[in-house]
């Protein structure tokens, strides 16, 4: 079988003196440096203790023989050996990527990277922000097209810029008054929360937040802070423009159901009333529930006629008093919308 050709010369330019490579000749060797004349017979030299043995820039021990020198017994892809840091891999069925950092031994079958993504059934992937025991023989390098777009992809979701000299992801600056994104757990899971920034100790690793839209929920949280460490939430990045229109809406919808409530008296379950999501929105009647509190943007929970099923709204108003609003988008005085 004709063996492929590899510019292992170019290859082991700038690798340390003393890397471990391998023969068939006599086994592990050393490398020990590049002849100037790169087309010489004796290009490669490498060393062991019994003394010197030469290659052409393709590893040949002689011109016309077979390749003679490898990275190791175990891995004899050049290919792969000259992956450089920063490099993105992929796994030959194309469900696995990864960022190269440095092969762990020296038999170069391992190796460690970062961030790396996997598909994986209904969970939809697996991540990991650092991998030591990657398997060199599953990957392959990246075409350059989709490694831009992995990359991409990498810093959509942590918010930043890669560095792919030091492999970290780089973010501005935080600043007081910002919105922010970050993940946090409950009882049911994972939340996705847009927060304020109100306060930061970047010594300390601390952010604190103010007001915090819980995505999930449709939750506003106005009652407490919320300080989170940043080294801990790599996930975290500046909220995107919808994202802080979706925070604004929230906030519009708490301060004027906040004010609302100032304005009527509370309602009891099954009391008679109108009830809509916001402004140029029909009134819907329904029977009243409950009143979740001024931290929901939707605070009050109802039955609908028309529907039979329990559901949250901004605004509430009494249905006595105001049955020519059904059915209309209507506003009236003293209304919040």
């Amino acid at each position: 079988m004709e063996q492929k050709d590899f510019d292992i010369y170019e290859i082991l330019k700038g690798v340390p003196v003393g890397t471990k490579l391998y023969t068939p000749m006599c086994g592990n060797v050393g490398f020990a440096y590049l002849a100037t004349n790169k087309e010489a017979g004796e290009a490669i030299w490498t060393t062991d203790k019994n003394g010197e043995y030469t290659y052409n820039k393709n590893g040949r021990w002689m011109e016309g023989g077979e390749v003679m020198l490898f990275p190791s017994d175990r891995m004899r892809d050049w290919s792969k050996f000259a992956w450089k840091k920063g490099d993105v891999l992929i796994t030959e069925d194309g469900n696995a990527h990864i960022i190269f950092e440095k092969f762990t031994d020296d038999t170069y079958t391992i190796f460690a990277g970062k961030y790396y993504y996997c598909k994986n059934g209904k969970k939809g992937y697996t991540y990991l922000r650092e991998c030591d025991n990657a398997i060199t023989e599953e990957f392959t390098l990246e075409t350059e097209d989709a490694a831009k777009t992995y990359i991409g992809f990498i810093e959509k979701r942590l918010g930043g810029k890669l560095n792919r000299e030091t492999l970290e992801i780089e973010k501005p600056a935080f600043e007081i008054g910002k919105l922010y994104v970050f993940n946090e757990q409950d009882e049911d899971g994972e939340l996705t929360i847009i927060g304020k920034l109100i306060g930061k100790d970047e010594s300390y690793d601390t952010l604190t937040f103010g007001y915090q839209y819980e995505i999930e929920n449709e939750k506003f949280v106005t009652d407490q802070t919320f300080d989170l460490r940043i080294s801990v939430h790599e996930e975290l990045r500046e909220a995107t423009e919808g994202e802080a229109i979706t925070f604004q809406e929230a906030c519009t919808l708490w301060e004027k159901s906040k004010e609302q409530g100032k304005e009527q008296p509370p309602f009891k379950p099954f009391d008679k009333v109108l009830v809509r999501i916001g402004g140029r929105c029909k009134w819907i009647p329904a029977f009243f529930v409950r009143d979740r509190g001024e931290d929901f943007a939707w605070r009050y929970n109802v039955l609908p006629l028309h529907g039979g099923k329990q559901a949250d709204f901004a605004a509430c108003i009494s249905y006595e008093g105001n049955e020519h609003l059904a059915f209309t988008d209507c506003d009236t005085e003293n209304l919040s919308f």
